[in-house]
């Protein structure tokens, strides 16, 4: 994986599945994003393995580099929780 709009699609496909999954959607409408942060790990590295036959180059790198890793999944954890709280969830406030 290259090209940058390559990797902003493969970021956005898996916000988008991580959006979709029904019990991060519940999660997010009782839980402040701190305890939301442990089903959505789980979540994020299930999305990212999936995609490693397609995407490993960069995975790996996600995976090995601890400083890029953090702030990916922090990105990660902000969008979804940002966008499933939009969406209507309710619950604890951060």
């Amino acid at each position: 994986m290259n090209n940058f709009s390559e990797k902003l699609s493969f970021i956005w496909s898996v916000t988008d599945q991580l959006v979709a999954d029904a019990g991060l959607q519940q999660a997010a409408k009782v839980n402040d994003k701190g305890n939301f942060a442990l089903p959505f790990r789980e979540a994020l590295d299930d999305a990212l393995v999936t995609r490693h036959e397609r995407h490993g180059e960069f995975i790996n790198r996600l995976f090995q580099d601890e400083a890029l890793g953090a702030f990916f999944r922090g990105w990660m954890l902000d969008e979804v929780y940002g966008r499933l709280r939009e969406a209507g969830a309710s619950g604890p406030e951060e």
